[in-house]
């Protein structure tokens, strides 16, 4: 058995997981709260090391200037893209085009998009070293299927950066694919993979000829993510706020940031609970009672978040549509990505799509699990 170690990476919008085949067993490279998704946030202190994680993340909360978020959107973003525009009117952080490209600017500098993702990385591979008790220098990245060539350059720079050595990388519904052991059929078929990540969703459709996976058709909502359904419980919350205080909670940049975290928060609670009590002290600026506390029910945020999912489930019937593929032909739909979590997704998927879904004990890790399957048999390792 190889005592080499292939670290397989997903490096997502809002969360980030590394895994790789240890002695016989799938390995993740679990942050310092024993998690296997690592907020893919970092944080420039006045002084010291940066912070990556969710050491990066409580941050958000008291210095979102210096605390980035999703850069994911911005690798391979040109300065003049719709993309970059949205960010910026988006991201408490500054970003700044300029002809030498796409900058983070936060009190300790100017930081290129690949620069921060590469903080990641690094944060990942030294805690796979730590937990595996190994060395690792070589990785498979997990891409966007629709990555460009800059974002795909962007990334493995990044990577290249911490000392990773990029033996390969594979689209990210293949990955997923890989998790579910969906390479072990012999025949044909076709499936869906359903990727509905933090930053953006991914649908693919993939034809499989025994253990060859092919992606007949990809498409996508780079747009749209769990980070979007978190915003727009929040805009509801700034109009419940308005409409009983008339204070507009958005134009405080870190009490605006408080609220969307506290949403996202509440995101998670609501896809096992019927409803979440959303807590924000000090939210509300210049009045008495100034702590936002509310209790959310599923149903009213199910009301926030219908319109961002039927914008996914029409991506995926347009996917099928140009492949001319009708549900019945689907041999299934895999999950991934952590919003398929939203018990609101799983009930359009099956009443748009008509079809069973397929879904790992974690859709969040599926795609990082796929990458480290694919790592092991790259360095001849059974599993």
């Amino acid at each position: 058995m190889s005592s080499e170690v292939v670290l397989g990476i997903d490096l997502g919008t809002s969360f980030s997981t590394a895994a790789a085949f240890v002695n016989g067993k799938m390995r993740f490279a679990l942050d310092g709260r024993g998690e296997p998704c690592v907020p893919s946030v970092v944080h420039f202190p006045k002084k010291g090391y940066p912070l990556v994680g969710a050491d990066a993340q409580r941050l958000r909360a008291t210095d979102p200037e210096n605390t980035v978020a999703g850069v994911k959107r911005l690798l391979g973003c040109a300065p003049d893209s719709p993309e970059l525009r949205v960010a910026q009117a988006n991201s408490p952080f500054q970003i700044s085009t300029e002809r030498s490209g796409v900058k983070i600017i936060t009190q300790t500098g100017e930081h290129t998009p690949t620069e921060v993702a590469s903080m990641i990385f690094g944060y990942l591979k030294r805690r796979a070293e730590v937990l595996f008790g190994k060395d690792v220098n070589k990785a498979i990245l997990t891409l966007p299927v629709k990555a460009n060539d800059a974002t795909r350059t962007s990334t493995l720079k990044a990577a290249k950066m911490v000392g990773l050595d990029v033996i390969g990388t594979v689209e990210e519904p293949c990955a997923a694919a890989l998790c579910h052991g969906l390479d072990e059929f012999k025949g044909e078929r076709l499936f869906m993979v359903y990727d509905f990540g933090g930053g953006t969703f991914d649908v693919s459709i993939i034809r499989q000829t025994d253990n060859n996976l092919r992606v007949l058709r990809a498409d996508g909502d780079e747009m749209l993510g769990g980070d979007d359904l978190d915003m727009a419980l929040a805009k509801r919350i700034a109009s419940y706020v308005w409409e009983q205080k008339q204070v507009d909670v958005t134009k405080d940049v870190v009490r605006w940031d408080r609220i969307q975290v506290a949403c996202e928060q509440a995101k998670r609670a609501l896809s096992s609970l019927d409803h979440a009590r959303l807590r924000v002290p000090d939210a509300i600026p210049g009045t008495r009672g100034a702590e936002l506390d509310l209790v959310v029910k599923r149903p009213d945020a199910e009301s926030c978040w219908s319109g961002l999912v039927q914008r996914s489930m029409r991506t995926a019937v347009e996917a099928m549509v140009a492949t001319q593929v009708r549900p019945d032909a689907l041999a299934g739909i895999v999950l991934a990505g952590g919003t398929t979590f939203v018990p609101l997704v799983q009930k359009q998927v099956v009443k748009v799509l008509r079809r069973p879904f397929i879904k790992s004990e974690d859709p969040q890790t599926a795609v990082a699990t796929g990458a480290a399957l694919l790592g092991a048999k790259a360095i001849s390792v059974a599993y």
